[in-house]
């Protein structure tokens, strides 16, 4: 089966220009963005505040306060709203003002139940103090008068006997004893017949698609040479109503009537390979056909196709 192929090449060209350096700023603004439309509110205060930090602007503040109101932390939201109606008195004034409002119960009401923080009391550290080092005057002296008593000698027609040495014997534990594990048997899953493939392409469908297309180019050929028909009819109407003789105006009624005449024999020409085309390709898409006919001598099988 023979397929045609009809490519359309479009060139386009652009200049290249030098991308400028990215602003750490609107870079951190425009993930804060991402985050709180994900709803992500913490993340989205941290990178708010990041960026309010490196350039400060009244779209971030603004937004830190929002993403609080919507986090339903009332006395940060509010605490912010005042803050950025404070640095920004001109800008989103009503907005804020019916915030304030809205939100100062519910603040109130957050205060109470936090738990106070209390005061940390510095720890004043205890003095160490050193103990009072000896006195090398006042240390006593050895006595040379003191005499040193030594212990007695033992009697040598004594004997001393040593006591045996008794000794327990050691009694281990008995060890329990251990049940050999078996392991439980190892069933395999049952075995999935793999999945017939469908096929999806229809034999002939290439010429029914290269039919429509040439068909659709004859008509549009056709189209043309019926408004260059109508324009050669003008221009002649022009040079014949004319009392002067215009060479340029009858050159175009003549170019306009070999224009017509051209596009009518190429779009019929057109049309009818398109409808050639789509023709043979409904034929190739027909299936064989198996028939029997019976006889009275029996029965005749008939196969037939499509070429």
């Amino acid at each position: 089966m023979s397929r045609w192929w009809f490519v359309l090449i479009v060139a386009l060209g652009a200049g290249a220009h030098a991308q400028p350096a990215p602003d750490p700023a609107a870079a951190a603004y425009i993930e804060a963005r991402r985050l709180y439309d994900i709803k992500e509110w913490d993340q989205a205060i941290v990178k708010f505040k990041e960026s309010y930090r490196l350039k400060p602007e009244a779209r971030s503040l603004f937004n830190i306060a929002q993403a609080y109101r919507l986090k339903g932390d009332c006395v940060e939201a509010v605490s912010f709203y005042r803050t950025f109606k404070r640095n920004y008195p001109a800008e989103q004034t009503e907005k804020v003002d019916k915030f304030i409002v809205e939100l100062e119960p519910c603040a109130k009401q957050q205060a109470a139940n936090r738990p106070a923080v209390t005061p940390v009391t510095p720890v004043t550290p205890v003095p160490v103090t050193e103990p009072p080092k000896p006195d090398p005057k006042s240390d006593p002296k050895p006595d040379p008068n003191a005499t040193v008593t030594t212990p007695p000698k033992p009697d040598p027609g004594v004997s001393v006997t040593p006591k045996p040495d008794v000794t327990q014997p050691e009694v281990k534990p008995r060890e329990p004893v251990r049940q050999p594990v078996v392991a439980p048997p190892i069933t395999q899953p049952p075995a999935t017949e793999p999945e017939p493939v469908v096929e999806t392409s229809s034999p002939g469908r290439g010429k029914r698609v290269a039919g429509l297309v040439i068909g659709g180019v004859g008509i549009a050929a056709v189209a043309a040479g019926v408004y260059f028909g109508l324009r050669a009819k003008s221009t002649a109407s022009d040079v014949e109503g004319s009392e002067s003789w215009d060479p340029g105006l009858d050159q175009q009624g003549k170019n306009a009537e070999r224009n017509a005449i051209i596009l009518w024999s190429a779009g019929g020409a057109a049309i009818l390979g398109g409808g050639v085309l789509y023709f043979l390709g409904r034929r190739s898409a027909e299936p064989a056909r198996l028939s029997i006919v019976p006889r009275a001598s029996g029965a005749t099988v008939v196969w037939s196709c499509e070429l």
